[in-house]
């Protein structure tokens, strides 16, 4: 079935938010460290049907241009539907994601500190400081999803639409002949 670039962004948002609401309710915890990426295997998905639908939709002739652009508002359009859901997801449906999301950071950024006190030889005293002030500083209000929050997160994806978006449109545009 060939479908237009929004409409084919509207499935891709609905499919993501099924994915994520289903990880963030089986496994919190893997959800906060791997949902993002569980999910880009769905997105790339569709960010290549939307590109072979544009082309199939234009008699199987594209341009980089016409794909980039119908690849990308497709995508804005899925990850902007994802983006509202996980805002809903972590202030109404599961909150405790928000105190996961902390607990996380905290555990990630240790790990780093311990790895790069590792590879620098820094003072032991100075990095066990670092990790307290970071810990300090990673409060619940910073990774809650505020609206502020959700929009930073957004613009944020916009970036990996632009890159993949890029990247596909080779494999979309190359013609039989070539």
């Amino acid at each position: 079935m060939v479908n237009t670039p929004i409409k084919n962004g509207l499935i891709m948002g609905v499919v993501l938010c099924i994915g994520a609401l289903a990880m963030a309710m089986i496994a919190p915890r893997a959800y906060v460290l791997y949902g993002r990426l569980a999910l880009l295997i769905a997105a790339i998905y569709f960010m290549y049907k939307i590109g072979k639908d544009e082309k199939e939709l234009n008699e199987g002739v594209l341009s980089f241009g016409e794909a980039f652009k119908a690849i990308f508002i497709g995508s804005l359009v899925g990850y902007a539907i994802l983006n509202i859901f996980e805002f809903i997801l972590f202030n109404y449906i599961n909150p405790e994601l928000n105190v996961i999301t902390q607990e996380v950071a905290i555990e990630v950024a240790g790990q780093t500190m311990d790895f790069l006190s590792g590879v620098l030889d820094a003072d032991a005293e100075a990095m066990d400081r670092a990790k307290a002030e970071i810990a300090n500083e990673v409060t619940l209000d910073a990774v809650s999803r505020t609206p502020a929050n959700a929009l930073l997160t957004f613009f944020g994806n916009l970036v990996f639409p632009c890159v993949s978006a890029g990247l596909l449109v080779a494999l979309v545009t190359k013609s039989k002949n070539a």
